[in-house]
């Protein structure tokens, strides 16, 4: 069975809990009160605002009516929008005081109403409710209300004793999708309609996110009814915070124990449970005790030890933060395991003693400075702060440079972990001679020329920087830094100094204009001697130059002055050309006479790299567009040069209106068309997409391809608006006969509404044209519009077709009928005519 959600409310110390299946107890519907304006989510805040009518102020104990604009948070269901508050005593008709702050309200101000507030809320949270009420002259009643602003219930009705403040607070889980909740008060029974039911203190906000819920302390499994989460207390705190849970506050459960003592629990992530213990009625529980190191019982009267449920065998998991500190002792740090033991022996909790602090030491100079001693450990010393420590110099480290003291002397712990300076001096430093010595170790001579000296003490070790040493003629100093020994005794340091050798000189390759040639990776040889002597160079001793041909035979050159390099004379290798051809995809040679295509160095089967910008153009194809690599054929066949056809040109085109813009058309693509500038190339409407209210064109036509890329207009036209004929209809909506008659056509598109001026219409005999403008709706499409006409009662006026007076009717049936009897009058006379001159013959 699934517990829909519960609400707990409480008045004074009392609590009540009313269970919902699924309304809620005494839940009432209340009609929708009548709201002075709309509140939106960006007027509203998430809890009560002036929930103690703090605002606005009013003078000293007096009594205002004001409208709700002017109360801040606060709305009513009163006809006139009218709230009373009062101030300190709310003077002689009211004589009583606030319960929160320096002021209150009354629900009735004019008339009986209901106050109320509507909060931002969170679908599945739990919001808790506060509110002081108080009856006036008499035990007065109200109702809670809360829901929404369109349907919200009675969720408690109150009644309070006169001029007593009674305090209310209850919970409200916010159902699934409800965004905006609804928290008012009304007026259920007062001693006049514009009087009572005093209230004060209100609140409303979201109270918890985290539910409870029992589990067997023996197996860790949730006590059904899980869902049940309203009868154990919200949880206030936020992810990671620490709380204690006092088991005073948790509810029973049939058949299982509560804890016994509070409960220490860090907020898991919003909307995880947090698991509270409870114990099977009728398990055991097994009793523990702090024991140190070796096994004894550590003395812990007036510190209760947790007790633990299970059998003897069964093991349990104790987690540290159940445990109570001692003084003097730490109690473990992890969660361990033991076993219950059998005939009910406390369970051992191993405690171990706290260490006596130390406070660590760092030496100072003279003007109290630390000293830098990065790796070098100075000792820590117990004791606590304000006692006195002795410490002795043996036990303290040497730093290069500085004295430690020399006597054991005393110092003061100080206060919060600073660390105790131990007072160093620099050390006075010895300096030591250098001298030169040769490779056999012998001094040598340097009469005048003065050697450093180093600073240090006997066996320390010294970095010698070669630029601090002087030049001796015919040795060499060392070439980088070295580190030598400071002797004992104050025998010098010997500077290891190497006998110069001879010189030799490099030598480079020129070619026949006496110009390096690049040689990078190839190392040419020196060769001893001094500048002015001649030496024989072997050309078996010379490296090959790729695309050079070295000396013969051995030849004979003068050493250079000043390091010169010896110059030895390269000549470049006669290198084989292979000429190229163009092919096209199928590899055949592209007819190119006149077009002359490079030629390539290299032997049969090197690779090298073409640039196509060294590569003619030949109309009509399209050489490579990046380097490539080719392998030089053998037997002097040409290298092939892959050329591509030349696609041919594409131009866009767009469409254009009379004037020649450019009719937007973003999002419809318009044709390209192949061809060169110049060129005709006719365009088939087919190809041609439509644009919303223009006429592409009805019949092929053909433009010129514009220079420069310009895209080919195509010339579009606006599409006109269609036209509905019109016709006259008499009141049976039969149509009136109206042969040469013209009537109008109407612009328009089917199901448009127009206005028909009466003024454009033809006049009809016998009728009469509607007397004002009258709105027709446009009929689907090849269906006329219908013109309202009424048979006329006058006689039509007489025109200037009328015949006067004693002159023969004759019918007026029109221009074309007219002609026609005037036809037939003189056919008629000119056979009367015939016929007279028979008879007279």
């Amino acid at each position: 069975m699934k517990y829909k959600w519960k609400i707990i409310f409480s008045g004074f110390v009392v609590t009540q809990m009313l269970v919902a299946y699924p309304k809620l107890v005494n839940a009432d519907p209340v009609a929708d009160p009548t709201v002075s304006a709309a509140t939106t989510q960006d007027q509203i805040s998430d809890h009560i605002v002036n929930g103690s009518f703090e605002d606005p102020v009013l003078a000293a104990n007096s009594v205002s009516i004001a409208s709700q604009d002017k109360v801040p948070g606060w709305s009513t269901t009163a006809s006139d929008h009218d709230i009373e508050m009062m101030n300190g005593t709310g003077g002689k008709y009211h004589n009583f005081k606030a319960a929160v702050g320096n002021q209150w309200a009354e629900i009735n101000a004019n008339e009986t109403g209901e106050l109320y507030q509507v909060v931002k809320s969170i679908p599945g949270t739990i919001m808790h409710w506060s509110l002081y009420h108080a009856g006036r002259d008499q035990t007065d009643t109200m109702a809670i209300n809360i829901g929404t602003l369109a349907n919200h219930s009675t969720v408690r009705q109150v009644s309070s004793p006169d001029r007593t403040w009674t305090r209310y607070d209850g919970y409200y889980e916010v159902p699934a999708g409800q965004t905006e909740t609804y928290f008012g008060f009304k007026s259920v029974s007062s001693k006049a309609p514009s009087y009572g039911n005093y209230i004060d203190g209100v609140d409303f906000s979201v109270y918890s996110k985290t539910p409870l819920q029992p589990v067997n302390a023996n197996n860790g499994e949730v006590i059904p009814p899980s869902e049940n989460k309203f009868d154990f207390p919200p949880v206030n705190g936020n992810e990671g915070d620490q709380i204690t849970i006092d088991p005073n506050n948790l509810p029973d459960i049939s058949g299982y124990n509560k804890p016994k003592e509070p409960l220490t629990v860090t907020v898991p992530a919003e909307g995880t449970p947090i698991n509270v213990p409870y114990t099977p009625v009728g398990a055991t529980e097994t009793p523990s005790q702090p024991v140190d190191q070796n096994g004894n019982v550590i003395p812990h009267t007036g510190t209760d030890f947790p007790k633990f449920p299970g059998q003897p065998g069964d093991q349990v998991t104790i987690d540290p933060k159940n445990l109570p500190d001692l003084p003097g002792y730490d109690k473990p740090k992890e969660p361990f395991t033991v076993t219950i033991p059998a005939d009910g022996t406390p369970i051992n909790i191993p405690y171990t003693p706290t260490p006596e602090p130390e406070t660590p030491s760092q030496p100072v100079d003279q003007n109290g400075n630390v000293i830098s001693h990065s790796g070098t450990d100075f000792p820590q010393f117990p004791g606590k702060p304000g006692e006195q420590v002795t410490i002795d110099p043996k036990n303290l480290p040497d730093l290069p440079g500085y004295d430690k003291p020399t006597a054991p002397f005393t110092v003061t712990i100080p206060a919060n972990g600073t660390p105790i300076n131990i007072p160093y001096t620099p050390t006075p430093e010895p300096e030591t001679p250098s001298q030169p010595v040769d490779q056999n170790g012998n001094v040598i001579p340097h009469t005048g020329t003065d050697f450093p000296q180093f600073p240090g003490k006997p066996g320390e070790q010294v970095t010698i920087d070669p630029k601090n040493l002087p030049d001796i003629p015919g040795y060499d100093k060392p070439t980088a830094p070295f580190t030598a020994t400071i002797p004992a005794d104050g025998t010098p340091i010997n500077i290891p100094y190497t006998p110069t050798p001879e010189p030799e000189t490099p030598s480079q390759p020129v070619d026949q204009n006496g110009n390096v040639i690049p040689h990078s990776g190839t190392d040419f040889p020196q060769f001893p001697g001094k500048p002015g002597e001649q030496v024989t160079i072997d050309p078996k001793n010379l490296p090959d130059i790729p695309g050079y041909d070295k000396p013969t035979a051995p030849f004979t050159v003068t050493i250079p002055a000043n390091g010169t390099p010896i110059d030895i004379p390269y000549t470049p290798t006669p290198e084989p050309e292979t000429p190229s051809q163009p092919v096209d995809q199928n590899g055949n040679v592209i007819p190119h006479t006149g077009t002359d295509f490079p030629q390539f160095p290299g032997k049969p089967g090197d690779r090298i790299t073409i640039d196509p910008k060294n590569l003619p153009d030949i109309p009509g194809y399209d050489k490579p567009t990046a380097p490539f690599t080719v392998t030089i054929p053998a037997n002097g066949t040409p290298i092939d040069i892959p050329y591509t056809p030349t696609p041919e040109p594409e131009t866009p085109s767009q469409p254009v209106d009379q004037n020649g813009n450019v009719i937007p058309h973003t999002g419809t693509d318009f044709p390209q068309f192949p061809g060169k500038p110049g060129e005709q190339v006719t365009i088939d409407t087919k190809n041609l997409p439509d644009i919303p209210g223009y006429d592409k064109p009805t019949a092929p036509f053909t433009v010129t391809i514009p220079a420069n890329g310009a895209p080919i207009d195509i010339p579009y036209t606006p599409t006109a608006e269609p036209k509905t004929p019109s016709q006259p209809i008499d009141q049976s909506g039969a149509v009136i006969p109206h042969l040469g008659i013209n009537f109008p056509q109407f612009a328009g598109k089917p199901r448009e509404r127009i206005t028909i001026d009466p003024n454009i219409l033809p006049d009809i005999p016998g009728y009469a044209k509607p007397k004002s403008p009258f709105t027709v709706t446009i009929p689907a499409a090849g269906m006329a519009i219908k013109l309202p006409y009424v048979r006329s009662l006058k006689q039509p006026a007489v025109n200037q077709h009328q015949p006067k007076a004693n002159q023969p009717m004759i019918p007026q049936v029109g221009a074309h009928s007219s002609q026609l009897v005037i036809m037939i009058g003189l056919a008629l006379l000119l056979i009367t005519l015939v016929m007279l001159l028979l008879l007279g013959s």
